[in-house]
């Protein structure tokens, strides 16, 4: 068998260079993938900042609108508004019999 009767020096001077580059290419590849991570994870916080910004403004103005139709739906408005088309209240109902 002369592939086992070979120098064992000679496959260590082959085979560290290239495990070597492969080694670094690794590092380099997986380095630049956890840059690109990063920068990805930072830019979709700020839009998820900005989201919950947009969120919070829109959950005030709800707010504001369901009291402006609380205060528009009140009894004493639409009695107000009511008196306003002419109507009154009655004293003595009249019944259809």
């Amino acid at each position: 068998m002369p592939y086992l009767s070979t120098n064992n020096n000679e496959f260590w001077e082959k085979f560290l260079p290239l495990a070597l580059k492969i080694f670094i290419a690794a590092v380099l590849v997986i380095f630049f993938l956890q840059f690109w991570v990063v920068n990805r994870l930072t830019t979709m916080g700020g839009k998820i900042a900005e989201i919950k910004a947009s969120k919070l403004k829109l959950q005030v103005e709800n707010k504001v609108l369901e009291n402006a139709i609380a205060s528009k739906s009140a009894l004493l408005e639409l009695s107000e508004k009511a008196k306003g088309f002419g109507f009154e209240k009655i004293n003595t109902p009249e019944y259809i019999k």
